[in-house]
């Protein structure tokens, strides 16, 4: 697992480098990456993936948010904890989805509760559900599915890198695979990762690619409250 820490501040990075070393203990892998160099921040993230990044909202010149968005493009499954005593960007942040928020100073316990959250959200990101397509029987990472589509007798799975198909007896096991993994029921034809969702907008959804998918006029507030709810505890 490969967890970047960043601030321009060298101190700061040194206490959370710290912070970290204590779970060289417990059995969990690390490679570390600690920057305060604006300049070789932005090299850092051109050439290498992470799986955690806490990131200063100001790196000297250099935007957090502007970081975080090329962490994510290199790594959609990229885990931003944003390290910060600014408020103003909040919803900025919002808007990308970071995971999490450390307020300077960082308290070790604080650190450590979103750590631990941190680890075990990756570890949940690594997971894989096997369904029967018309491929055979085929892996899939449930945050890289974008949502599932019902209609007739078949079922389209609709991932980042692609569509598969699978016959509509499988559905059901489909979705209760997949309901631990933030998937909801917008429509009678459609069971949608909240990952994937940039936003909802009157009666449809709009995907991070900028797809759109009805919502049905009874499950309006319930899909409604069942985001808002999502992205407070993201």
């Amino acid at each position: 697992m490969n967890v970047l820490l960043c601030d321009d501040d060298v101190e700061i990075v040194k206490t959370m480098k710290n912070y970290l070393d204590i779970y060289k203990d417990q059995g969990t892998e690390h490679f570390i990456k600690c920057v305060s160099d604006p300049d070789d921040l932005l090299i850092q993230i051109k050439i290498n993936k992470y799986d955690i990044a806490f990131l200063d909202i100001e790196i000297g010149s250099v935007n957090g948010i502007d970081v975080a968005k090329a962490l994510i493009e290199n790594n959609p499954n990229c885990l931003i904890v944003f390290v910060t005593g600014y408020y103003e960007y909040v919803y900025d942040a919002f808007d990308i989805k970071a995971f999490q928020f450390l307020h300077k100073p960082i308290i070790r316990e604080r650190f450590k509760d979103v750590y631990n959250k941190a680890l075990k959200e990756y570890k949940k990101r690594q997971s894989l559900c096997i369904f029967n397509t018309t491929e055979g029987k085929t892996p899939f990472n449930p945050f890289n599915i974008k949502y599932v589509e019902t209609y007739y007798q078949t079922v389209k799975i609709v991932t980042k890198k692609g569509s598969y198909y699978s016959n509509v007896k499988n559905c059901k096991t489909i979705k209760e695979a997949l309901s631990e993994y933030d998937f909801i029921q917008i429509h009678q034809s459609f069971y949608v990762n909240m990952n994937s969702i940039r936003k909802i907008k009157n009666d449809h959804v709009i995907l991070e690619d900028g797809e759109e998918l009805p919502i049905s006029f009874q499950r309006r507030q319930e899909v409604l409250e069942a985001f808002n709810r999502f992205i407070v505890r993201g």
